[in-house]
């Protein structure tokens, strides 16, 4: 057996594992959770403030916020190791404030300006957000923001965790990070949540295996104090808790929730605080959600058609090369 023929082999080889990994490291990270494309979520939240007096239970006071619309996630490679993400929103804003009905939208594209560094759930902040906070938001159009998109570089003193991906495979029980840290000084506010369920759940017509990761009320209080190092509690009867749903095949969030509020009691004044939020995912785009690649989904074809596909082709072509040399 010649040289050649033992390089077409090892090609063969590493073409073949290298798939394998990606989808299936024990834990790891599907790749294509890293390059989101036209993955686009419907966003709905909504919240209310209404104050009461305690004694004759008049309303003193009512606020309503309702935000409805979709968000879009876009991505493109910064350098070797990170990939730059950016996103479209667009969103309807209703205001009820004691009666008076304000309703706002608001379309905002921001080009690829945070980085994701692959193999991990680390998101930075880039040299261009670090100029707008030093200069001022205000002081720069976005044409002088897209043209310094080619030459922004990642600011790794700090970085958060990546809410849209987990590492698979995760177990009932597991904790997973969430939130801010500072490189520098060694702090940072960081929440864990903790994988509660896996559960078959349906968003959009479309049926998903996934893991929930629960994150409550005592989670982020923990957190806080641990930052401030103080002792914090919230009043009686005041709840939160944020749920994520996870797709078991490549860690991609596929939903998420939140829900919220209580009751707290002061000075003869009652306060009712309610806070709902739903993200559905709408379309993965390029993200292989259900073990399906972006052309499996839109063609209607079982997982994995196309690896396939490729893989066949790959080897029928290094078997022509090694029938013509």
């Amino acid at each position: 057996m010649n040289k050649k023929i033992l390089t077409y082999i090892a090609i063969i080889s590493m073409l073949l594992l290298s798939p394998a990994l990606s989808l299936n490291a024990n834990p790891g990270y599907n790749m294509t959770v890293f390059s989101p494309n036209s993955v686009t979520y419907d966003l709905d939240i909504f919240f209310s403030n209404i104050v009461k007096n305690a004694t004759t239970d008049e309303v003193l006071d009512s606020f309503e916020l309702n935000i409805e619309g979709e968000f879009t996630l876009i991505s493109k490679r910064m350098q070797l190791d990170y990939i730059g993400w950016g996103f479209i929103i667009d969103v309807i804003i209703i205001r009820n404030d004691n009666g008076y009905v304000d309703e706002s939208r608001f379309n905002i594209s921001v080009p690829p300006i945070l980085a994701v560094k692959e193999n991990t759930r680390f998101i930075y902040p880039t040299t261009i957000i670090m100029d707008l906070i030093e200069e001022g938001f205000g002081n720069q159009s976005i044409q002088d923001i897209l043209s310094k998109v080619s030459t922004n570089q990642p600011y790794t003193e700090i970085y958060a965790y990546n809410p849209f991906y987990i590492e698979i495979p995760v177990s009932v029980g597991d904790t997973i990070p969430y939130g801010v840290w500072n490189v520098t000084s060694e702090s940072g506010i960081i929440v864990n949540g903790r994988v509660t369920s896996e559960e078959t759940i349906v968003v959009g017509g479309v049926s998903y295996n996934t893991y929930l990761v629960n994150i409550t009320e005592a989670d982020i209080l923990d957190a806080i104090r641990e930052f401030i190092n103080e002792e914090m509690t919230l009043p009686p009867g005041v709840h939160f808790n944020l749920g994520f749903y996870y797709d078991q095949g490549s860690g991609w969030l596929t939903k998420a929730d939140m829900i919220g509020g209580g009751e707290i009691s002061e000075d003869n004044e009652t306060v009712l605080v309610s806070l709902d939020g739903d993200l559905d995912l709408r379309n993965a785009g390029t993200v292989m959600i259900q073990n399906k690649s972006y052309l499996d989904r839109m063609l209607g074809l079982p997982p994995f058609t196309f690896l396939a596909i490729d893989v066949f082709l790959i080897i029928a072509i290094i078997i022509l090369r090694i029938k013509r040399s």
